[in-house]
């Protein structure tokens, strides 16, 4: 600015500059909503405002061709105040940088925490579908008295008149199908013994009565 004799470009990039970082500065204070954020904000504005008034007055001295007095202001008081301005810059960078990680913290924290209710709802179904899964098949082998194959085998080889198979029938089992399967089995072999005792007899009479006969 000093060394700048176009004093009406230097004066306009300076507005320039100050409108810009003015909109800025608009821009970001309704997003700072916590109050260390609004209070950094506050001497952000406050450190400004003493920025723009020493930089005003050198400009001033500027006119006044008082080029020395110029300098010794931007020195003394421009300077610092510029330093205070970026200082209070990094502040609310920084923290804004904390609220990053804390907000990172807590977006983990929610995703931990959801994948693990995930996690132990799908192992409560899991156990749910293995208790239904044992409940069902034991309201199914119970009345059965075995493997569904098993006894489907059994009643296929009584119907084709095989009895002489064992039928697998688990101890202390009286109810289920296998016993009944069983019971009927030993039925059929007593009626098939009783019947074949009755037709030997038959037959010896039939024998004895034609001797007689001749």
């Amino acid at each position: 600015l000093l060394l700048n004799k176009d004093d009406l470009r230097a004066k306009e990039s300076t507005e320039n500059t100050k409108a810009a970082i003015t909109k800025a500065l608009d821009t970001l204070e309704p997003l700072l909503y916590l109050p260390k954020g609004q209070a950094l904000f506050a001497q952000l504005k406050a450190n400004r405002q003493a920025y723009v008034a020493a930089f005003s007055r050198v400009q001033g001295l500027i006119k006044l061709g008082q080029h020395e007095d110029a300098v010794a202001q931007l020195q003394s008081q421009v300077v610092p105040a510029e330093l205070a301005v970026y200082r209070s810059l990094d502040e609310l960078m920084v923290l804004q940088e904390q609220l990053f990680v804390e907000r990172e913290q807590q977006a983990s924290s929610i995703y931990n925490n959801a994948r693990t209710t995930m996690l132990a709802l799908l192992l409560g179904c899991i156990t749910l579908l293995g208790g239904v899964c044992v409940l069902v098949m034991r309201s199914v082998l119970g009345p059965l008295g075995g493997e569904p194959f098993e006894a489907a085998r059994v009643v296929r080889l009584i119907a084709q008149g095989d009895l002489s198979t064992p039928v697998p029938v688990r101890a202390g089992d009286r109810e289920s199908l296998l016993a009944d399967m069983h019971g009927m089995q030993q039925s059929l072999n007593a009626i098939m013994r009783q019947i074949s005792t009755a037709v030997d007899q038959v037959a010896s009479s039939s024998e004895e009565l034609s001797a007689v006969s001749n």
